[in-house]
């Protein structure tokens, strides 16, 4: 599914649910989810609020070493590339200990995604961009 379908499909389960208007919280993939959705269903959107997410195509290029290592699902799958690729994906531990990463790595070990899913992610987000809500709404904010 492309980038507009998983927002529409969003949109569907907050009919279902009952829940006309929302506070949106984007993280990661979901992060470019949420943007759609705001972008196509505006009037459902109360808060958007963007966390370690991207604006697609247009935006500022990424650090060419980490997008290759966010394109391979390899650290969903080995405990020691994620441990070596950590710190430079995601920051220094926020205690210091790592704790974090051990809860992650049990969580991805418990339920890894599958390979399908992660190239469907890939799909989606290939040739996606919100900047174009953002230069719609330009002469009332900044983007």
């Amino acid at each position: 599914m492309r980038m507009p379908r998983l927002a529409r499909q969003a949109a569907h389960l907050l009919d279902t649910l009952g829940h006309p208007h929302v506070d949106v919280l984007g993280v990661s993939f979901g992060g470019a989810v949420a943007q759609e959705l705001a972008l196509g269903s505006a009037h459902r959107v109360r808060r958007l609020v963007l966390a370690s997410t991207m604006c697609g195509l247009g935006g500022v290029p990424g650090n060419p070493l980490a997008l290759a290592l966010l394109a391979t699902p390899l650290r969903y799958f080995s405990p020691a590339f994620l441990r070596l690729t950590a710190a430079f994906l995601y920051g220094q531990p926020a205690n210091g200990r790592g704790d974090e990463l051990r809860e992650q790595v049990n969580a991805w070990r418990a339920r890894p995604p599958t390979i399908a899913g992660y190239l469907g992610q890939l799909a989606a987000g290939a040739g996606w961009t919100s900047l174009r809500g953002c230069i719609a709404y330009m002469p009332r904010r900044s983007c």
